[in-house]
């Protein structure tokens, strides 16, 4: 009787051994989709932290905005984008600002010579 059930309990465990496998087989398949785009992400130096910022940004989107998530995140990517575009523009205005306070600066200068000139 005490071997009966020790070849239950081994058929028990290998029954769910084998359930364990297959559940890892399938586990395994889904990761290897994803593989390369997750190789990509490491070569362009995308760390975990960074893509845990996205993640969070976007989940608050969708949930603002009640959208769709993966609507959501080419939006936040392109906010992301038109960000970087209007801070490059900023920066183009700042440059042309002070070349214009110079030019003043020259011509104001120049006008003051012509005048004392004169």
């Amino acid at each position: 009787m005490g071997e009966f059930s020790n070849i239950k309990s081994l058929k028990q465990r290998e029954k769910a051994l084998q359930d364990n496998c297959e559940m890892l087989e399938k586990r395994m398949v889904e990761y290897r989709k994803v593989l390369p785009l997750l190789q990509r992400i490491q070569c362009m130096r995308i760390g975990v932290d960074k893509l845990l910022v996205f993640s969070v940004a976007v989940n608050e989107k969708a949930e603002t905005y009640n959208m769709l998530i993966s609507a959501t995140a080419y939006r936040v990517i392109d906010d992301i984008e038109n960000y970087n575009r209007i801070g490059g523009l900023k920066k183009e205005i700042s440059r042309l600002a002070v070349q214009i306070y110079g030019m003043k600066r020259i011509c104001a200068t120049r006008k003051q010579s012509d005048n004392d000139a004169a």
